[in-house]
């Protein structure tokens, strides 16, 4: 049954749709309407609107548009009635009690995310009580808070078979724990396993805030070290980012993400004051990601593990940014360290030095100021080139930030200097400058004029910084 079309009307006077569209697009004021990049096809000129009155949206783009309960159908696959109750419950509206019957993929869909808050709740409840001792020794023993440790909900899988599926035996039949990712078929067909076992447990939520998957560590040295949840209807790796939904209101307020690889990783960088930070999941970086970082902010500082595996994600997820047209800052740590283990080791004021990140301000509420001075960030250079047909840049400006020489402290390096360790490479597109000394060489240019990808790790010999710019360390780009 369908809700009264008071009610409707309701709900739609009640969801003021520029704050419910700004809660997934960055929208920009521009005359009486705001516009932002389109969530639902690839762009790099935003060409998304959104009126407050009349109360539509409208891509010129693609041509998709609405009122404020389209949007929510489309974005978060939903729907009519949905959306209606979504915003309704979401506004404070009061749910008539008529309600709609739920279609076959509605009741599919909200049955797995209660079993996938179920099982939340159980790994929870494990780590703070007896079984989840050795998780909580570990978590604890890392020097994590237990505030942080309930903040991202962690957990723990006990080092049995069954613990999951007999906790919600009565609720969840053992075929939807599988469809759910959480079980395994026994060999002998008699029945099921959890895929969890003796682990710390990461779950991971949907954009909107709802657990969708989960990560987990082993605790006995087996292996993978890290196994993640398959994909399911409610959770596809590609498109979601760990951490997004705590996330995205910093990344709003500073302009900025910063994008790691692990869970705890994230941890860390929350309880340290980092908050505008995501991680892949599990995964190096995919084009379906960067779209979607791409809806909260134009500038990405990617601070990957400083690894082999790390760096060759980083130098995938390089490209992948570029392609969406974004501001790529690489941070690099000190040899042997991780985000998780410098943030430890250094804390905040450190890392913010060497990553660029300038402090808040608390006096002056908003996105942090751009500072110079050592540590400090000069505000990124954006090329003024249009990207050709095909959605590449035309070129992308390798910059180095940091102290070096040639700029002085935070300045500007000269092409062939070497900056010393904590120097920022960062690369913006458009067409890159000449350089001044006569010829085309310059930052990000060999001197024959041609791009070079940005060094990731592999400092130089004879003293020189892990970014040295006087390397060819990497393959060219065409």
């Amino acid at each position: 049954m369908a809700f009264p079309e008071s009610f409707v009307e309701e709900v739609r006077r009640a969801a003021d749709i520029v704050r419910v569209i700004s809660d997934h697009v960055a929208l920009k004021k521009m005359g009486t309407s705001w516009k932002g990049l389109c969530p639902f096809h690839q762009e790099k000129t935003p060409s998304f609107n959104v009126r407050a009155e009349p109360a539509v949206f409208h891509c010129f783009g693609c041509g998709v548009g609405g009122d404020v309960f389209k949007f929510l159908m489309l974005h978060e696959r939903v729907s009519f009635p949905e959306a209606v109750e979504s915003l309704a419950r979401r506004h404070g509206v009061p749910v008539p009690e008529n309600r709609f019957e739920a279609g076959p993929d509605r009741k599919e869909r909200e049955e797995m995310l209660a079993l996938m808050e179920a099982a939340a709740q159980h790994f929870t409840h494990t780590l703070w009580t007896g079984p989840g001792s050795k998780a909580r020794e570990y978590l604890l023993g890392r020097g994590f808070k237990k505030e942080t440790l309930e903040g991202i909900r962690a957990g723990a899988a006990r080092d049995a078979w069954d613990d999951l599926l007999g906790a919600l035996r009565g609720k969840f039949a053992p075929t939807a724990v599988q469809a759910a990712g959480l079980a395994l078929p026994r060999s002998d067909k008699s029945g099921y396993y959890d895929r969890f076992r003796n682990r710390a447990v990461f779950p991971i939520l949907s954009e909107s805030g709802k657990v969708v998957a989960f990560g987990a560590r082993s605790l006995d040295g087996s292996e993978p070290k890290y196994l993640n949840s398959p994909e399911t209807s409610v959770y596809q790796k590609s498109r979601t980012l760990y951490g997004l939904s705590w996330a995205k209101e910093a990344i709003r307020r500073e302009s900025r993400v910063v994008l790691m690889e692990g869970y705890l990783d994230v941890a860390r960088a929350r309880e340290g004051g980092v908050e505008e930070v995501v991680a892949t999941c599990g995964t190096a970086l995919t084009s379906g990601q960067a779209r979607l970082l791409h809806r909260f902010s134009d500038r990405v500082v990617v601070n990957f593990d400083q690894d082999e595996a790390g760096q060759k994600a980083a130098r995938k997820g390089f490209d992948a940014l570029l392609e969406e047209n974004l501001r790529v800052q690489v941070v690099e740590l000190p040899e042997g360290h991780d985000p998780d283990t410098y943030l430890k080791a250094e804390g905040e004021q450190a890392y913010r030095q060497r990553g660029g990140l300038p402090e808040r301000d608390p006096a002056h509420p908003g996105p942090a100021g751009e500072r110079g001075g050592a540590g400090g960030l000069a505000a990124p250079h954006r090329g003024g080139g249009r990207p050709r047909r095909g959605g590449r840049p035309r070129r992308a400006e390798t910059r180095l930030e940091g102290p070096g020489r040639g700029g002085g402290p935070g300045g500007h390096c000269e092409a062939g200097a070497a900056p010393l360790p904590g120097a920022r490479r960062e690369a913006v597109p458009g067409p890159a400058r000449e350089g001044g000394r006569g010829d085309r060489s310059g930052p990000g240019r060999d001197h024959g004029g041609r791009h070079r990808r940005p060094a990731i790790g592999g400092g130089a010999a004879g003293g020189q910084g892990p970014l040295s710019a006087g390397r060819d360390a990497d393959r060219r780009r065409p």
